[in-house]
Order: structure tokens, then sequence, then C-alpha cells
């Protein structure tokens, strides 16, 4: 399992909680708050779309879990961010060939993703979601119970 949030305080209580139902987290990373005094609003949503490309490179990563709490910016900006980085993932298509006439095509491996976020604009960002393989739900609990679930599953499909 892997965790983003953005501020120190919602990382460490997403590593108790996911800690609690049995969950085993991977890495976690902090993005960092959105009121840097020397930030603008997008910085969030670059370090977001920067720390999932991180996380994803992690073969151990099965399933990542987003607990981003936000007030300035707004949380259909945040799920256009992570809509691009599925758009990307989907985009790392590698040939392997070892004869000319045989071309092998394998989709980079994406973990899959449970998004809590809260803040303005949340019917937006939800719908903007919908089209992408993204879990969204309101509450940390639930996010934390989807996770370790998706973990489990992995599990047993390896």
């Amino acid at each position: 399992i892997g965790v983003i949030g953005n501020g120190a305080g919602i990382v460490m209580t997403s590593l108790d909680v996911v800690n609690r139902v049995g969950g085993k987290p991977a890495n976690f990373l902090n993005i960092g708050s959105e009121t840097h005094y020397d930030s603008l609003p997008e910085t969030l949503c670059e370090r977001l779309e920067s720390g999932l490309e991180a996380i994803a490179q992690n073969k151990q990563v099965k399933v990542v879990l987003i607990n981003l709490v936000t007030g300035t910016v707004p949380c259909d900006q945040i799920a256009a961010s992570i809509a691009q980085f599925f758009q990307r993932q989907s985009r790392n298509v590698r040939s392997i060939s070892d004869r000319q006439e045989v071309v092998v095509s394998r989709v980079a491996r994406t973990p899959q993703l449970v998004v809590r976020l809260v803040g303005s604009r949340m019917v937006e960002a939800k719908e903007r979601l919908s089209t992408t393989q993204a879990i969204v739900v309101d509450d940390l609990d639930t996010a934390v119970s989807k996770v370790v679930s998706f973990t489990k599953q992995s599990k047993k499909l390896t």
C-alpha cells in the first residue's frame, strides 16, 4: 500500500488507520501543504503527479491511498491531475521483440488508486474521476477498507 497525503498529520493518520485494519504500507509520501508561502495552487497538483509517478514505480505497491484535504485548490483540479496520471500510464506501452515479425506490447503496471478528497467542487471531481480506474470515497475509514481489500485481492491473484 502506498499512501499520499498533503500534510504530516494527514499522512500519519492515514498510516495509523491502514495499520489498525491490518494493512501494510510499502511507502508513503507527504506532498506538502497547499499553503506554503512560496507556492501556487497548481504546485500541489504538480507534486501529486510527481508523487504518483514515483510510487507507481515501486513494484511492491499494488494500491495507493490518496488522502487530500484542500482549502485553496478545488478538488476538480486535483481530479484532473489524477486523470492525467492515468492517461500517461496508458500511453506507456513497451514493445518487446525477439524477432522482427513478432511484437509483444505490454502496458505499464498502474496501481489501483483509492481517492479521498475533502474540499470544494467535489461533485465535479467525482464526475471527472468516474472515467478513470480510481475509486473515490467520502471518508477515510471507507477508503482504507477498500485499500486493504484490494491489497488482499491482489495477493490472491499472484
